[in-house]
């Protein structure tokens, strides 16, 4: 049906005020999003402006596509190529859309992932009798693209691909006679579902969308654009009310974004500190048990030595005087009984010795164990550390003070060895330089954060030297 003259400025003043477009030009990750005219407010209203304010999602959407001419094709392919995910809305009227049949065809010739949205609607096909203006230019691009596609899929085990060489195909004929129907359009769309076994997301679930465009690529999405303005409310009578999705107001969608960075950290420190205390709690507990092992087998040590000592005194004992003959064969025994009770002391003063190896080396080896698992810790550190460097401009703030500090620390070390010791002086000039040179970048790249002051503060202690060597320039 398309949209008259009233609509399109309507659609392009929303999203001229509304949604933040990435072009392939500024060379950033994006979602190209791919839909029928007709299913603007509802792709637009209740997913896309939604999904950049409530993730932060990179787009490119035309927002002044005009079907009396063709000039929207040359963008529609640069930035279709640009793009890291295809975001197709899916409904009657896209089926019936020879644009975005084009849009579809370019996005599979050039192998981009395709996430496909439903926006709710039965597909059936169209009007047999209603035959679209279709313009030279675009005809011309789809016989191109699908040339293409019908010349590189001979071979390929690509469904996505075979089926719409399969679509391209069954309307090849009709378009080059310039008799293609919506009904063929929808026909071939139809039958592309089927054979790539499409599996479509639904636009009242766009966490489920979130996640799968992230599947594909995390680069897509952008946290400084989670707290733009927000979209006004969708009349109910534009979109179901399970498609309408609460989007923060431009009062506290700047708070919220922060609340939930600090939710976010405090959990990840709750997390990390609970982990601490098992980890603390288990080594506790071991220890508790290599103590009570060790007490019990003291405890039976002594046991042991006091009933051989026990039994050695008892051969020990004289014999009492008016023995019988009998008396012989006792002392012969109690000789036998002492040999014997020699020589279970010493193998149980083996045993000592044995048991005190062991007990060594499991020492030595929880000793080391514990040392491995705090090196272990301390990596995790510095590579959590690192990780919070790169994807948190507050922390690049801090790196940029104390490696301001250290330059500035560093080159009054150097001025002072410039008489005295060329070669440090040079040596440690240099070093500071590059602390300056590092500590500056991290101090731009922290003016995103909500520490701006510092990071002023930052760009001072690290840039007055580039401002120095300025005027030593201008003024000699």
């Amino acid at each position: 049906m398309g949209l008259n003259e009233a609509q399109r400025r309507e659609r392009s003043e929303y999203l001229g005020k509304y949604l933040e477009i990435t072009e392939c030009s500024q060379r950033k990750p994006y979602v190209f999003v791919s839909y029928a005219s007709d299913n603007w407010e509802t792709v637009f209203k209740s997913a896309v402006v939604p999904m950049q304010k409530q993730y932060g999602l990179r787009v490119y959407a035309d927002k002044a596509f005009d079907k009396v001419n063709d000039k929207w094709i040359v963008p529609m392919l640069r930035n279709i190529r640009g793009a890291d995910v295809i975001l197709a809305f899916v409904s009657q009227s896209y089926i019936e859309s020879y644009a975005c049949f084009l849009e579809l065809l370019t996005a599979v010739n050039n192998k981009k992932q395709i996430v496909f949205v439903s926006l709710g609607e039965d597909l059936h096909l169209g009007d047999t009798t209603d035959l679209p203006n279709v313009e030279r230019g675009v005809k011309n691009e789809i016989l191109n693209q699908g040339g293409n596609i019908a010349t590189n899929t001979n071979n390929t085990s690509n469904d996505l691909m075979r089926a719409m060489k399969s679509a391209y195909t069954s309307i090849l004929t009709l378009l080059e006679q310039d008799a293609l129907s919506k009904y063929d359009i929808s026909d071939a769309f139809i039958n592309f579902f089927r054979d790539a076994s499409i599996n479509r997301k639904t636009i009242n679930d766009l966490g489920a969308v979130k996640d799968t465009i992230s599947s594909i690529s995390r680069h897509v999405f952008d946290q400084s654009l989670i707290s733009g303005s927000a979209s006004p409310e969708i009349p109910a009578a534009s979109v179901p009310q399970a498609w309408q999705v609460d989007v923060p107001s431009a009062d506290n969608n700047e708070e919220q974004a922060r609340k939930s960075r600090e939710e976010a950290e405090a959990r990840e420190e709750a997390k990390a500190r609970e982990k601490a205390r098992i980890e603390a709690e288990q080594r506790m507990k071991a220890e508790a048990e290599v103590r009570v092992r060790r007490e019990a087998e003291q405890k039976a040590r002594e046991e042991a030595e006091k009933e051989n000592h026990e039994e050695f005194a008892a051969i020990e004992k004289p014999d009492e005087p008016g023995g019988d003959a009998g008396s012989v064969t006792e002392s012969t025994t109690a000789i036998g009984a002492k040999e014997e009770a020699e020589l279970r002391i010493k193998a149980e003063a083996e045993a000592r010795v044995r048991v005190a190896a062991e007990q060594k080396a499991r020492e030595e080896a929880e000793r080391k164990a514990r040392k491995e698992a705090k090196t272990e810790e301390i990596r995790q550190k510095f590579k959590q550390l690192i990780e919070n460097i790169k994807n948190k401009p507050e922390y690049r703030v801090r790196v940029s003070l104390v490696l301001g500090i250290i330059a500035n620390i560093i080159f009054v070390t150097a001025g002072s060895q410039m008489d005295s010791n060329p070669d440090l002086w040079v040596a440690l000039f240099s070093l500071s330089l590059i602390f300056y040179i590092v500590g500056t970048f991290h101090a731009l790249k922290g003016l995103k954060s909500e520490k701006r002051k510092l990071s002023v503060i930052a760009i001072f202690l690290n840039g007055w030297i580039w401002l120095f060597f300025l005027l030593i320039i201008m003024f000699y």
